[in-house]
């Protein structure tokens, strides 16, 4: 596939909506449908002209535009009836969360499009849970907590069927108290084949309180997905007592 990116594909769009109803090159029109099917998209182009029933090899070109980029699918005749069905894989389109997908039709001056839908590439993220044990310091002590690793801690999902193994996903972490430390195990981790990535364990140094009482603490968590620039932040609140 061709990439190329689009400068104003708005104004592509509205120019392709007016083209649509003919044009100076082949008389007659062009239709569009399409359809999402799991991981492909089938288009179907129809060509019709008023003064002929046989309409076979009139070639069709097709192109698909997501956000600012446009692939290019090339020519495809169609048969006798003046159609041909384009089955269109979306494993290699760029595809972060749910986006609009574009297909787009041409012979001629003839033109159409048709938009859909379509979910891509999301991370999930499992924040540590706190521990289950009651957490005790004394007063002017700090508080160390261990986090132990922990199996599905992100998951980089893909339907439309790009790998989702071996993407490396940054972690970040930080207590809503500045004065507290948190030291991940590792500042990295990976997805499997399932595109489950484990978390690495951390370990917290909670400031001296400086007054007996109860104390809260959230630890905000971050990964992002090196491959995909996908984000996602969940929290751990944990709750100690200074005696």
């Amino acid at each position: 596939m061709k990439l190329k990116n689009l400068l104003a594909p708005i104004l592509l769009i509205a120019s392709l909506f007016l083209s649509s109803c003919g044009g100076n090159g082949l008389n007659g029109s062009l239709a569009l449908t399409t359809e999402l099917q799991g991981s492909m998209i089938n288009a179907t182009a129809t060509y019709t002209n008023p003064n002929t029933t046989n309409l076979i090899g009139v070639n069709i070109s097709f192109s698909v535009l997501v956000g600012n980029t446009l692939y290019d699918l090339g020519a495809h005749p169609t048969n006798n009836s003046g159609q041909i069905t384009l089955a269109i894989p979306l494993a290699g389109l760029v595809l972060n969360g749910t986006q609009s997908v574009t297909v787009m039709v041409k012979t001629g001056d003839l033109q159409n499009f048709s938009s859909l839908d379509v979910t891509g590439r999301t991370i999930s993220l499992t924040p540590p849970s706190a521990p289950s044990t009651a957490l005790t310091t004394l007063v002017n002590t700090a508080l160390t907590v261990n986090l132990p690793s922990a199996t599905a801690f992100a998951i980089v999902k893909d339907p439309i069927g790009n790998d989702v193994n071996g993407h490396i996903l940054t972690i970040t972490a930080h207590s809503d108290n500045p004065l507290d430390a948190v030291t991940l195990n590792a500042n990295s981790t990976a997805t499997d084949s399932d595109g489950k990535a484990s978390f690495p364990g951390a370990t917290i140094v909670f400031a001296a309180p400086t007054v007996a009482g109860s104390y809260n603490r959230v630890i905000t968590w971050t990964v992002t997905d090196t491959t995909t620039n996908l984000s996602k932040t969940g929290v751990t609140a944990i709750t100690f007592t200074a005696l």
